[in-house]
């Protein structure tokens, strides 16, 4: 099981300036890029699909104060976020995901495939928007 990425990504700087244009909060659009990707959509308008249609999962765990961004939103605001503190962001809950994955799982060897299947799709997003994820170290894993 994947950890909850929220703490990780929560003191992701906004790229954004703050004007009365800003609706959605930073913290509402990762997450919902992140579910989505996680559940295999691929493209902003079918992130955005998604995020219509799991409104109310989602605001059980975000606020979502004007609703669900739309799919230029989505893709602006991801575009520019800092790539690095993204990456370290990203890193930390793997690492985080891999010691609650190693726990659940009768090997690490099992435990390491399922994290990584679900993780691929996100890994594939960030290397495609130039990220360089930090190499992360977990009790002799690398």
């Amino acid at each position: 099981m994947l950890t909850n990425p929220q703490r990780h990504f929560a003191k992701l700087p906004d790229p954004r300036r703050t004007t009365r244009n800003k609706l959605h909060k930073l913290e509402d659009i990762v997450m919902i890029t992140l579910c989505a990707v996680l559940c295999g959509h691929e493209d902003w308008v079918s992130i955005e699909d998604f995020a219509s249609v799991q409104e109310s999962w989602l605001r059980g765990f975000l606020e979502l104060p004007n609703g669900i961004p739309s799919h230029d939103t989505l893709s602006d605001v991801m575009g520019c976020i800092d790539k690095e503190a993204f990456g370290e962001a990203f890193a930390d809950w793997v690492s985080d995901s891999s010691t609650t994955v190693f726990c659940a799982r009768s090997t690490d060897r099992e435990g390491l495939a399922v994290l990584w299947r679900a993780l691929a799709p996100i890994a594939a997003l960030l290397c495609e928007s130039g990220a360089h994820l930090p190499k992360v170290q977990r009790r002799g894993f690398q």
